[in-house]
């Protein structure tokens, strides 16, 4: 869980002047508009601040709630948990990672677990939803076929 260095990128929302809310890529990148920041880590944790010392100061003022979600999932890690708990620990109206908050746009939509051990793809809507488990692996082969529609309900928080 250490960071072993970090690289700049060249920026390619440059050109044009466009808005982006501040948040980390799932792909080991920290992005601005202004600047992007590949993060060595591993196992990588994403988040919503930025954590390199290049983009720190575009942390809003109040990032203690995202700090406090960092912590509860290197604390899952530490579990050894199967794919399905961690969807479930994702998914429960209990978890500190679900949000109803759907009035101020703070809410959680839908929950997807990927599985690169299996090949898995866990996905639900809503909260406390009944896992989707959908086999990448057996898709490629020929079968199954991808489903037509996902449902779930989404309800705002009190």
């Amino acid at each position: 869980m250490k960071e072993t260095g970090s690289l700049s990128i060249p920026n390619p929302f440059q050109r044009y002047p466009i808005y982006l809310t501040l948040h980390k890529i799932l792909d080991g990148t920290e992005a601005s508009p202004q600047q992007q920041i590949i993060k060595y880590a591993h196992p990588l944790i994403c988040t919503n601040h930025f954590e390199t010392e290049e983009l720190k100061q575009k942390n809003r003022v109040e990032i203690h709630g995202s700090i406090q979600r960092k912590q509860y999932l290197q604390a899952l890690l530490r579990e050894k948990l199967d794919p399905l708990s961690v969807f479930h620990h994702f998914n429960s109206e209990k978890s500190p990672l679900f949000f109803d908050d759907y009035k101020n746009f703070f809410g959680t939509l839908h929950t997807v677990l990927y599985s690169p051990k299996d090949l898995n793809v866990i996905i639900g809507v809503g909260k406390n939803s009944g896992p989707f488990i959908f086999s990448f692996k057996e898709w490629l082969q020929g079968s199954p076929r991808l489903p037509k529609m996902i449902s779930g309900t989404i309800m705002q928080g009190e």
